[in-house]
């Protein structure tokens, strides 16, 4: 979208529609990457001072085709419905109620994909023998240090397996065509050197829901035992990644049960990971076709990151009940279900203020 002093096509196309004497309502499209709240609110106020002086617009709204999400979707719907009268204006309510309840499942789907993600990391665990004496101040300790470095390969996979389900899974109910894709993307190549090729699929996570130092951090996660407990990646660091924890604890620890699992540090870094997937997708607009990676504007990290810090004692308390203390699953489930409801709606309600989620 061009600003509005320099689209000159607008006043003559503005002059057609007023001769037509029907109301107007202005949609900005192909604006670009997605914008924090308060640009995307000035650049609409430039746009509706501009319009000021044509009577037959009633409204200006960012829907662009690429990188709308269904909330914006919702406002253009409550933009319509005051337009309308009459038979129309009784039939439109009827196709606004059902939109709206068909968003709303797909949301309240999305949820219990990203609950059951995060509910099965703090069930995940691999059992490995406790330590004897002697490995305890450092002697003999060549196989127990195999069985943990086995047992990181065996959690790193199967995380990285379940971002991609889960990944998928929000594709399908999102009505989007295609998949995670199969390919190693360029970050691979530029940002991260390893010793050996990253398993393909874990790449569809790392395109289209993190970008940067995080893509770096994932393609470890799925190498398995390269940064965990050792603290430095192949290659070196790269540029922001001290500030992620993955890095910053040995990320594993025994639970309960005895066996090891992820980390309180690490579980608040899938948290976080989670909420940026479902905003990947929930903005990839249908005019784009099939699902393709791409990076996340900067915003959202920044936005995810507060949601997460603010939620950071439901977030532990999710991971203590199941890590050591051992809860059965379905309390798990409904737990991890109120925090990701909760989560999602405060990321949604940051990025679009003037929203509403209920029915």
């Amino acid at each position: 979208t061009e600003p509005p002093e320099v689209a000159a096509h607008i006043r003559p196309e503005m002059e057609v529609l007023a001769w037509v004497g029907k109301p107007v309502l202005v949609l900005l499209n192909q604006t670009g990457p997605a914008l924090p709240p308060e640009e995307e609110a000035a650049e609409l106020a430039a746009w509706r001072a501009w319009l000021n002086e044509f009577e037959q617009v009633r409204g200006v709204l960012a829907l662009d085709a690429f990188a709308r999400c269904w909330v914006q979707e919702d406002a253009l719907m409550d933009a319509l419905e005051p337009l309308l009268d009459g038979r129309k204006a009784d039939a439109f309510r009827h196709l606004k109620r059902a939109w709206r309840r068909r968003n709303l499942e797909v949301f309240r789907h999305s949820a219990r994909v990203l609950a059951e993600l995060l509910t099965a990391a703090v069930l995940d665990g691999v059992d490995v023998r406790s330590e004897t004496l002697l490995e305890r101040i450092g002697i003999g300790r060549t196989e127990l240090n195999k069985e943990y470095h086995d047992a990181r390969e065996l959690l790193s996979t199967a995380l990285a397996d379940r971002m991609v389900r889960a990944t998928n899974d929000l594709i399908r109910l999102h009505g989007l065509e295609g998949g995670a894709l199969r390919r190693l993307g360029s970050l691979a190549h530029e940002q991260f050197q390893t010793r050996q090729k990253v398993p393909e699929a874990i790449w569809s996570v790392v395109g289209s829901v993190a970008g940067g130092a995080m893509g770096g951090l994932i393609a470890d996660l799925k190498m398995g035992g390269m940064t965990f407990g050792g603290g430095a990646l192949v290659g070196g660091l790269l540029s922001g990644m001290g500030a992620y924890a993955l890095i910053k604890s040995y990320n594993l620890v025994r639970g309960g049960d005895n066996r090891l699992h992820w980390s309180r540090e690490h579980f608040r870094e899938q948290t976080r990971l989670a909420l940026l997937a479902y905003l990947a997708v929930a903005h990839f607009g249908r005019g784009r076709g099939e699902w393709q990676e791409s990076t996340e504007p900067a915003h959202w990290n920044q936005v995810v990151d507060e949601v997460v810090a603010e939620h950071e004692e439901g977030v532990d308390r999710l991971w203590k009940e199941g890590v050591e203390k051992g809860a059965m699953p379905d309390a798990l489930s409904k737990a991890a279900l109120r925090l990701v409801n909760d989560c999602i709606s405060c990321v949604l309600v940051r990025l679009y203020p003037s929203i509403h989620l209920r029915e």
